[in-house]
């Protein structure tokens, strides 16, 4: 490799704007054009021009499965499972902003990018097996649930090397959580249909229909504890029945457009039932305080308002004017819940 390459390799504007921002590199010419100069014929190799885009990004690392009794007087094993969930917080957040940013530049080398570090976790069996509390098995599907999402949104860009190492590492992770929501937590709440989103987004990018029954379990469930007048019954005596009722939105909406890429009407489920959830939740966002203490009997501040199905539901159906802003992404869905259904 002569020094004209060294130099490129050693110039991350270039490679930004060329690679990431799409830009042809005669597009950019740097002030004094004889500090840098360019090689006549620019041509990356595909694997450097991977590598090179890869490491621009905060990418996760090796991570130990928070897996201990939380209620433990050991300071340090707090500190050490507290920071451990902040591991995976971060790393999701950083795995679903750039899923987001492949599908948007339509870019198979950023996707591989994610994909190869979902392999990673695959091929060291993140949370794989029985966790030892409760609380370990929570953090374990909310894990589930967003990385099937991110591996779902980018699966045009996957391969069969990817595939091989992840399929069957997700499907178990589905499995695991269909075990503990059925056996052991038995409850069926936002949480079971949280989890019924990851069972959908696996049973399609790994084609196991077996999880699509769960998914559709989920959504079933769900259907029937939505009451005439909206709310669910499995979430109007939780403490904060606003959080909770604005979270299953923002898992039901989704989980039904899963639904209808199969073919099936699960918002007809229960006679219109999530149709009601959506209008009673439209309500809570245009009248916050009635919505509060008329209609929850609550005493919470007003809560953050979920993500994404205001946007998804709106593309479909018709609903009143001047709602306020529901965001789009969130990374315990997976980034950018638009991107599912792109």
């Amino acid at each position: 490799m002569n020094r004209s390459w060294l130099l490129w390799l050693g110039t991350p504007t270039l490679i930004v704007s060329s690679l990431v921002l799409g830009m042809s590199s005669n597009s950019w010419k740097p002030k004094n054009e004889e500090l840098l100069p360019l090689p006549k014929v620019v041509t990356i190799d595909k694997q450097i021009e991977k590598t090179v885009l890869c490491n621009l990004y905060p990418m996760p690392q090796s991570l130990s499965t928070p897996d201990i009794d939380i209620f433990t007087k050991d300071k340090q094993i707090l500190t050490t499972y507290k920071q451990s969930l902040f591991n995976y917080d971060d790393n999701l957040k950083s795995l679903s902003s750039l899923a987001d940013t492949a599908i948007e530049k339509d870019s198979k080398i950023i996707a591989e990018c994610v994909l190869s570090n979902i392999a990673s976790w695959a091929h060291n069996n993140v949370f794989l097996g029985e966790m030892k509390t409760t609380q370990s098995q929570y953090e374990k599907g909310k894990f589930f649930v967003s990385v099937s999402l991110i591996y779902y949104k980018i699966r045009k860009y996957n391969n069969e090397a990817f595939s091989k190492e992840i399929d069957v590492w997700l499907r178990t992770l589905a499995r695991d959580s269909y075990v503990f929501l059925t056996e052991k937590a038995k409850k069926t709440d936002s949480y079971y249909y949280w989890m019924g989103l990851g069972f959908a987004a696996t049973s399609l990018s790994t084609k196991q229909d077996d999880l699509w029954s769960y998914a559709k379990t989920a959504m079933e469930i769900a259907a029937n504890n939505i009451q005439e007048d909206g709310t669910l019954i499995s979430e109007i005596k939780k403490n904060k029945p606003m959080f909770y009722h604005l979270f299953a939105v923002s898992t039901l909406v989704p989980l039904a457009e899963f639904g209808r890429l199969k073919g099936e009407d699960w918002y007809a489920l229960n006679n219109g039932a999530l149709h009601r959830l959506v209008d009673l939740c439209i309500f809570g966002l245009k009248y916050p305080t009635t919505f509060r203490k008329v209609v929850m009997n609550s005493t919470e501040e007003i809560p953050y308002p979920g993500a994404g199905w205001l946007d998804l539901y709106k593309a479909k159906y018709n609903v009143p004017v001047n709602v306020p802003t529901v965001e789009s992404s969130y990374f315990w869905l997976g980034g950018d819940v638009r991107n599912l259904f792109k």
